[in-house]
């Protein structure tokens, strides 16, 4: 059984989210793992993905405004064959029922063309590109913004695609 259930441990995340497969890919150049520190207030939902009890991903949805969030999903390697789909599933759906968010943006940067097509597999719409706008290996590449609204997340998950 799979499930995702939020998370209030900052130990946890920042555990989960160091580990080198991970934080290589999520960090910009300079950023250290021992200095990060998860932002821990109310409006900003850490959200665990979980087989029976191993958290195999988390997912961060975090405030624009009072009608958009913007989300972030890392889910471990081992587990985005089997699990992935599942995953995004998972924390769209907590997503539509535990936040009020009308709007869902993503920002993917481009050289990550497997997180970008999996974005748009989990009902993401391409709505346009944010230039030189994150620090990968000393290089600013642009990211693709992503998103869609509430209305498209609750159809993605309601044909069980």
């Amino acid at each position: 059984m799979i499930y995702a259930k939020r998370i209030h441990e900052a130990d946890t995340i920042k555990h989960f989210l160091t580990v080198p497969e991970l934080w290589d890919r999520i960090s910009e150049s300079g950023q250290k793992a021992e200095e990060f520190e998860p932002t821990m207030i109310d409006c900003v939902h850490w959200v665990g993905l979980f087989e029976e009890s191993k958290m195999f991903g988390i997912g961060l949805c975090h405030p624009i405004n009072n009608t958009t969030c913007m989300v972030h999903i890392n889910i471990k390697r081992e587990y985005r064959q089997r699990l992935g789909k599942q995953g995004g599933k998972l924390f769209l759906e907590y997503i539509v029922k535990k936040t009020d968010f009308q709007k869902v943006n993503a920002e993917v940067p481009v050289i990550y063309k497997n997180v970008a097509k999996f974005t748009e597999k989990m009902g993401f719409k391409i709505e346009g590109l944010n230039k030189k706008s994150i620090n990968k290996n000393n290089t600013l590449h642009d990211q693709i913004m992503f998103g869609q609204t509430r209305h498209m997340i609750e159809e993605f998950l309601n044909k069980g695609v």
